[in-house]
C-alpha cells in the first residue's frame, strides 16, 4: 500500500507517456541509480522496451559514475577509476520467480562474452538490448589497460515481500553468480532482491549532492 502511495505521489516526476509497467521500471531505476543523479532522458535510455528482452529491463553502464551512451567519448575516461554495470528486472507481482534470474544468466553469457560478439544474437535479442550490452563490452575493453575497478549488479525488484523468496530463487541468484565471476574474475558481483519494503526505504533516502 505504501509503495503504491509513493509511486502516485512520484506520479509528476515520471514520464506521463509511459504505461503502468514503465511507470513502474522507471521509479525502480530511479530509486536503484539516484546516486548518480541521472537525467529523465538517460534513465529512459537505459529502459530495455518491447519483447526479446533476456529478462532485463534496463541495462546501464557507467564510468566513474558518467553514464555511456553511444555518443560518449570513452578516450576521456581512459583512467578511469570504476566501470558499474546495473542489470535490472522489474516485475510488478507480489514473488520472486528463479527464472528471471535463468534468464539473464543466458543473456549474460551471450552478450558480455568479451572474447565473442553479440552480431549473431539479432534474432534472440532486441536491438535495445544489443546496443546496451555492446556499449558496455567496447568501455570495458578500452579501459581494460588501466584496470579499472568493475562492479556488476543484478537487482530483481517487485512489489513482494523478499523475505518469503522461495529457496529456488537463491538457488538461481547463486547459479547466476557463479557464472558472472567465472567470465569476470575480478569483478565485485552483487544480485539483489528489492521487494515493496526495499523499495520504500529507497525512496525515502535523500539523493546524493
Amino acid at each position: 500500500f505504501l509503495l503504491d502511495a509513493l509511486l502516485d505521489q512520484s506520479s509528476e516526476t515520471i514520464p506521463s507517456d509511459l504505461d503502468d509497467s514503465e511507470r513502474f521500471e522507471y521509479f525502480v531505476f530511479d530509486q536503484i541509480l539516484k546516486d548518480f543523479d541521472l537525467s529523465e532522458s538517460e534513465l529512459r535510455y537505459g529502459q530495455i522496451s518491447g519483447g526479446d528482452d533476456g529478462g532485463i529491463d534496463g541495462l546501464f553502464t557507467l564510468m566513474d559514475g558518467t553514464l555511456i551512451r553511444e555518443d560518449t567519448d570513452i578516450g576521456l575516461h581512459k583512467s578511469s577509476g570504476t566501470v558499474d554495470l546495473y542489470i535490472i528486472q522489474c516485475k510488478r507481482g507480489m514473488s520472486f520467480q528463479e527464472g528471471v534470474f535463468d534468464k539473464i544468466a543466458r543473456a549474460f553469457k551471450d552478450l558480455f562474452d568479451l572474447a565473442g560478439s553479440n552480431s549473431g544474437q539479432t534474432i534472440r535479442y532486441n536491438s535495445a538490448l544489443l546496443a546496451c550490452a555492446g556499449l558496455f563490452c567496447k568501455c570495458f575493453k578500452e579501459l581494460a589497460a588501466p584496470f579499472p575497478t568493475l562492479r556488476i549488479s543484478v537487482i530483481y525488484a517487485t512489489k513482494g515481500d523478499t523475505r518469503e523468496s522461495h529457496k529456488k530463487v537463491h538457488a538461481a541468484i547463486s547459479g547466476l553468480r557463479s557464472q558472472i565471476e567465472s567470465m569476470y574474475s575480478k569483478a565485485e558481483v552483487d544480485i539483489r532482491l528489492l521487494g515493496a519494503r526495499e523499495l520504500y526505504e529507497l525512496a525515502k533516502q535523500r539523493r546524493k549532492t
